[in-house]
C-alpha cells in the first residue's frame, strides 16, 4: 500500500478502472474465455506428452492422463452445455421419457441440439421442440430430423434437433418436447405417370369413424377410369387400401380434386404412404406390379 501511494493517485485511479471493467464483462463473455483457457491448456498439455511421453513414468503418466480425463469432462460440459428440455403438456400421455439434452456441433447454420429418449408405450409420430425465453417467449421450433419416428416399447435412442442460427440456445429458460402426427407421403404408382396422372396436395379427414382423404390430380391426357390408393406402413408393407373411386371421365388438360373412403378400420399412426392407382374403362389396372418368378 506504501509502495501505491509513492506511485501516486493516477495507479489508484487506473486499477479502479480495470475492475470496473472486468465486471462489465457478459457472462457468454467469461464463459467464452473459460473455455478458451482449458483448450489452451488441453493443447499445452498434448503437445508436452507428445515431446516427451517416453520419459514419463507408468505412475506418473496414469496421473497426467486422469488430470487430462478431468480437464476434458469439463471442457466438454462448457462447449456441450446442457438444455432444459421436458415433455409438452399434450406429450403427457405418450410415454416418452426426456433424458439427458445438451447443446451438438452446430452444422450449416444450424444450432443443434441432441437429447436422449425413452419410449415406454409403442410411439409413431414426430417429434418437435419448441424454444421459449424468459417471459415465455417462444423464440423457434425444431423438427426432429429423422422425420417420422416409430419405436417399439422399451425403445430409447437419441434425437438431433437443429434450430435456426437465430436463436440463441444460451439464453434459452425451456424447450418444451411436442409429440405431432406421422407425415403423411404420396406417391403415384408406374401406371398412373404412364396414363399422365399427377397427384399432390394430401389431405385426411376422419368423418363418422371412417378415414377419408382426398387429393389435387392433373391430367395430361384423357382418362375414363377409377383411382384407388394403397396404404403402406414404415416397413412399406401395404396395410389397407380405399374404395375404387366413381368413374372418373377427365379431358386432356384438366384437374380435379378427388376422394377416397377407407372403410376398413385402419390405423392411422402406422400410415407412411399412401399410393395412387389408377384403372381404365375396360377394368384393366394400370399398374406395373412385378411378379415372382416361378420357383
Amino acid at each position: 500500500m506504501r509502495k501505491l501511494l509513492k506511485l501516486g493517485p493516477g495507479i489508484l485511479i487506473c486499477s479502479a478502472l480495470l475492475a470496473g471493467a472486468c465486471e462489465e464483462k457478459t457472462a457468454e463473455e467469461r464463459g467464452a474465455e473459460m473455455a478458451q483457457e482449458k483448450l489452451d491448456l488441453v493443447k499445452g498439455a498434448a503437445g508436452v506428452l507428445d515431446q516427451q511421453g517416453n520419459a514419463v513414468g507408468e505412475t506418473a503418466g496414469r496421473g497426467v492422463g486422469d488430470a487430462l480425463k478431468g480437464i476434458g469432462s469439463g471442457l466438454k460440459d462448457v462447449v456441450f452445455a446442457q438444455v432444459p428440455v421436458k415433455l409438452a403438456a399434450g406429450a403427457a400421455e405418450s410415454g416418452i421419457t426426456v433424458g439427458k439434452a445438451t447443446e451438438g456441433d452446430n452444422a450449416g447454420g444450424k444450432r443443434m441440439v441432441n437429447v436422449y429418449l425413452t419410449f415406454a408405450k409403442p410411439f409413431d409420430g414426430r417429434l418437435r421442440l419448441r424454444a421459449f425465453e424468459a417471459g415465455d417467449v417462444e423464440t423457434g421450433r425444431a423438427d426432429a430430423i429423422d422425420g417420422n419416428v416409430h419405436r417399439k416399447a422399451g425403445d430409447g435412442g437419441g434425437f438431433a434437433f437443429a434450430f435456426d442460427e437465430t436463436v440463441r440456445l444460451s439464453k434459452l429458460e425451456r424447450c418444451d418436447l411436442e409429440t405431432l402426427p406421422t407425415e403423411k407421403k404420396l406417391r403415384a404408382d408406374p401406371g398412373a405417370a404412364e396414363a399422365g396422372i399427377e397427384a399432390n396436395q394430401l389431405t385426411e379427414t376422419v368423418r363418422d369413424g371412417k378415414l377419408e382423404v382426398s387429393l389435387y390430380a392433373i391430367f395430361r391426357k384423357a382418362f375414363k377410369g377409377t383411382a384407388e390408393l394403397r396404404i403402406f406402413d414404415a416397413d412399406d408393407k401395404e396395410i389397407g387400401r380405399s374404395e375404387p373411386t366413381p368413374k372418373l371421365d377427365q379431358a386432356a388438360d384438366s384437374s380435379s380434386t378427388i376422394a377416397f373412403e377407407v372403410t376398413a378400420p385402419i390405423d392411422q399412426a402406422k400410415i407412411e404412404t399412401y399410393e395412387f392407382h389408377v384403372a381404365t374403362a375396360r377394368g384393366k389396372a394400370k399398374t406395373k406390379t412385378k411378379t415372382k418368378s416361378a420357383q
